[in-house]
C-alpha cells in the first residue's frame, strides 16, 4: 500500500498477500492498526496528496499518483478526511 498507493487494493488482494482469509486479515488489521484497511489506505492517500499539494503539484496529477480516478473523487475523499477541499487546504498553507 505504501509503495504503490495508486494500485487497486482490495481486501482479497491484501489478505492473499498476507496469506490469510479475508475475514482473518480484516480482523487482524483492525486489531493491530485500529481501523479498517480501507480507512487506512484512504488516510495514506490523503497524506500523500497533502505532500503533493505542498509541492505545488496539480490536482489532476495528484489524483492519478495517489490512486483516485478523478480530481472529483480525490476532492470528495480529501474533504471527508480533512474537512476542507484540497484547494482550500492549499490556500490555508499560503495564508500561514
Amino acid at each position: 500500500m505504501h509503495e504503490q498507493p495508486a494500485r487497486e487494493w482490495s481486501l482479497a488482494r491484501l489478505a492473499g498477500i498476507a496469506g490469510m482469509s479475508r475475514s482473518v486479515f480484516a480482523g487482524n488489521f483492525r486489531d493491530i492498526v485500529g481501523c479498517t484497511a480501507g480507512a487506512y489506505l484512504q488516510g495514506w492517500r490523503i497524506r500523500l496528496a497533502q505532500q503533493a499539494l505542498r509541492q505545488g503539484k496539480r490536482l489532476k496529477m495528484i489524483a492519478i499518483e495517489v490512486g483516485y480516478g478523478s480530481e472529483a473523487a480525490l476532492s470528495r475523499a480529501f474533504k471527508a478526511q480533512c474537512g476542507v477541499t484540497p484547494r482550500a487546504w492549499r490556500q490555508s498553507l499560503a495564508a500561514d
